[in-house]
């Protein structure tokens, strides 16, 4: 049975992570004392972080463990779909966020610009996934 390529597998990992800091990282200042005031569009983040952060992270590290050991055992024809829906589904989550943190450390920014911020990433996150998995393969 043919399994997913560790080169697709690291990626998702890492667009995974990068949402999840973003998440925990955007949060507006007060929350650290107020957790009412919690910012997710999942209506699962949005309930662990209305919580505690703890109870986000311990799931978040949970979500990843589940998630890489989903990818590497199961038949391809399943793990590549599950791949693919979960690097575009983090990809778009993270990008979410970075109008978010470029206005909480400093940056004034736009509505015009969100979109160039946003295309830029995904460019961005393009370049590293492609060089990663040209990299990987040359490694064989």
């Amino acid at each position: 049975m043919k399994k997913l390529p560790r080169q697709v597998t690291i990626p998702v990992l890492m667009v995974m992570i990068l949402d999840g800091l973003f998440t925990l990282v955007g949060q507006p200042a007060g929350y650290w004392n107020n957790p009412s005031l919690v910012r997710e569009g999942s209506p699962l983040g949005f309930s662990l972080l209305l919580h505690n952060p703890f109870f986000f992270i311990l799931f978040f590290i949970i979500y990843l463990t589940v998630v890489y050991w989903g990818l590497k055992k199961l038949p391809i024809v399943i793990s590549l779909p599950g791949a693919i829906a979960l690097f575009l589904g983090h990809v778009w989550g993270s990008s979410s966020w970075l109008s978010v943190l470029y206005r909480k450390f400093g940056f004034e920014i736009f509505d015009f610009y969100n979109w160039w911020l946003s295309i830029s990433y995904f460019v961005v996150i393009a370049i590293i996934t492609s060089l990663f998995i040209l990299r990987v393969d040359k490694l064989k």
